[in-house]
């Protein structure tokens, strides 16, 4: 998943993704789809069910 590359760890790995090449035909599609995704998932306690990033 793309967003938990990104937001793995912070960001404090070094395989945690830091730059995304998009085409710009795509960009628009590309930025919809990563601010859905970054919506819908579920940022919690991360010992809780269904928790995708814990904090």
């Amino acid at each position: 998943m793309l967003q938990t590359a990104a937001f793995f760890n912070t960001g404090q790995v070094c395989l945690a993704l830091k730059r995304l090449y998009v085409h710009v035909s795509q960009y628009d599609a590309m930025c919809a789809e990563l601010a859905k995704l970054a919506r819908e998932t579920v940022y919690d306690d991360g010992l809780q069910q269904g928790t995708a990033i814990g904090f």
